[in-house]
């Protein structure tokens, strides 16, 4: 059981979730310890969109959030959830996201200070890569502007290090724009 260390985390959380919403007479999904769904916007689903990193404050979510600063896309939407994932060198993790056609997206991932090179690919739904940032760092990004709907793969992979990382595709404009 590779992740057999997040359970007891995982339990705490809940628990220290149910004993604030107690308190404070609050009775939800969350507080009872149930799965919520996240929410999910892809531009074609018109669905709410999550936020920037998530609801975390954690260190992977502040640091898509500043890449996003860094880059100007602070006024970007989200189309996709936050999602982080444990990898060691040579993995990689994939993140589908429904995207609209004529709107330009840009994808960011970022790697926990253990992480020295993170790459991440752009690939279409025909399986040809569109868009990738090999440098050699952990905060890669790539932008993308897909003519019709459909489903993209993001694929981050873990070239040089290890440990926590986190991606997220922000909708950035209509083609052209």
């Amino acid at each position: 059981m590779r992740n057999s260390h997040l359970l007891p985390l995982g339990l705490a959380v809940i628990l220290f979730a149910m004993l604030s919403s107690a308190a404070h007479g609050q009775d939800t999904e969350e507080a009872r310890g149930e799965q919520v769904s996240p929410e999910v916007s892809g531009g074609a689903s018109g669905q709410t969109a999550p936020p920037l990193g998530g609801d975390s404050n954690g260190y992977l979510a502040n640091t898509l959030r500043r890449l996003a600063g860094t880059q100007g896309l602070s006024g970007a939407v989200p189309a996709s959830p936050f999602e982080e994932h444990d990898l060691q060198t040579n993995e990689r993790a994939d993140l589908n996201v429904q995207v609209e056609g004529g709107v330009c997206y840009v994808a960011v991932a970022a790697g926990m200070p253990s992480v020295r090179e993170l790459d991440l690919y752009v690939i279409d739904p025909f399986g040809q890569q569109r868009a990738r940032d090999s440098t050699q760092d952990a905060s890669p990004s790539a932008r993308f502007c897909p003519l019709v709907s459909g489903t993209w793969k993001i694929q981050i992979h873990l070239f040089n290090g290890y440990g926590r990382v986190a991606a997220q595709v922000l909708r950035v404009s209509q083609a052209g724009s």
